[in-house]
């Protein structure tokens, strides 16, 4: 080995060993590029049904009785209870996530016997943003009505997730009504507005939740009357003028619920501090002018006892005209001067006392 190639070997052993030595400090001075950050999203889905939540109804029965004694045939009435609210609130509980419509229906009215009609009942909502009664109301019926829907009237909507509807209701009490205390029952049900594979649907029953107590009643009305005797001379005796007493007319009206017995009292014929006495005015019971007069009775200012009224002025159905045909009978020597009078009709329940 040459002296060059010694020389060589010894400078490579000098040069890896300080190499060696010096990699710690190297560390320090070594640097790298750090990477911008990237992000990069990722897709989540999800499905969610619509869920129609459960019925909930407030401030039911449905009650059209205002007071213990019942209501009179021939009228209409609105929905009342203790607190006086008119009307029922339906809701849906808070599950529920979809628009819904609501349709009602309802049966007829019974006390077992008698009916009033379902169609005599009528219904607005708020819905419609009505909370007063409008031009029309919705009338029910024993099939389904809408209440609540897009498609029912220009105003009318359908109702969003969580809000709720109050129902105004309306009973028309027909003429003539038996009285007594009549209960029906309503079918409340919601289906969704939207497109919902499971078809949800509620229905709310209301068993024996519309009830009116019809109370009894009683309309009498006079025709062909004032009851006219003309111009009389003392001590004679005249008919009245035709179709103003000749006959005269008591109408047991179209409302009245119950069969009565018709009664007549009178005052005494007064003109100034002369006086022509009640019991000189008659009256019969006939009831056409061929068979006047078929039996007379005298005025009284009393009624007739019970029991003693004309036979054919007794049990008289509703909707029925009563006649009568009068007469006078002036007193001798009667001074002479316009005389006037009153003369009372009183219609009682079949069989009941006049003058209690």
């Amino acid at each position: 080995m040459n002296y060059s190639q010694k020389f060589l070997i010894i400078f490579l052993i000098f040069i890896v060993g300080f190499i060696v030595w010096e990699i710690p400090e190297f560390k320090l001075f070594i640097t790298g590029r750090v990477a911008t950050p990237v992000t990069q999203p990722a897709i989540a889905n999800v499905t969610v049904y619509g869920q129609l939540g459960n019925i909930t109804v407030y401030f039911n029965p449905v009650n059209f009785t205002s007071s213990d004694v019942g209501e009179a045939p021939g009228g209409t009435y609105p929905k009342v209870n203790a607190s006086g609210v008119g009307y029922i609130r339906v809701n849906l509980t808070e599950n529920n996530n979809m628009v819904w419509d609501l349709y009602m229906n309802a049966s007829d009215l019974t006390d077992g016997t008698h009916t009033i009609p379902a169609e005599n009942i009528s219904v607005n909502s708020t819905c419609s943003g009505q909370k007063t009664p409008p031009v029309s109301l919705i009338t029910l019926s024993n099939n389904l009505k809408p209440i609540c829907w897009e498609y029912d009237t220009p105003t009318s909507s359908d109702i969003q997730p969580h809000a709720y509807t109050d129902i105004y209701f309306y009973l028309y009490i027909p003429a003539g009504q038996y009285n007594n205390t009549y209960n029906g029952n309503i079918w409340i049900y919601v289906n969704h507005t939207g497109t919902d594979p499971t078809g949800d649907n509620r229905t709310w029953y209301g068993p024996s939740n519309t009830t009116v107590k019809v109370k009894q009643f009683i309309e009498i009305v006079w025709s062909l009357v004032p009851i006219e005797f003309g111009s009389m001379a003392p001590q004679t005796k005249s008919n009245a003028t035709n179709n103003k007493g000749f006959p005269a007319n008591v109408t047991n009206t179209a409302v009245t619920n119950v069969f009565i017995d018709l009664y007549i009292n009178g005052t005494n014929l007064v003109s100034g501090a002369n006086f022509i006495g009640v019991g000189n005015v008659s009256y019969s019971n006939a009831t056409s002018l061929a068979t006047w007069p078929s039996s007379i009775k005298d005025l009284s200012l009393s009624f007739p006892a019970v029991g003693t009224t004309f036979n054919n002025w007794k049990h008289i159905k509703n909707n029925t005209d009563t006649l009568s045909y009068w007469n006078i009978s002036i007193p001798t020597a009667q001074p002479g001067g316009v005389y006037e009078g009153t003369v009372n009709a009183k219609a009682t329940e079949e069989g009941q006392d006049p003058n209690t």
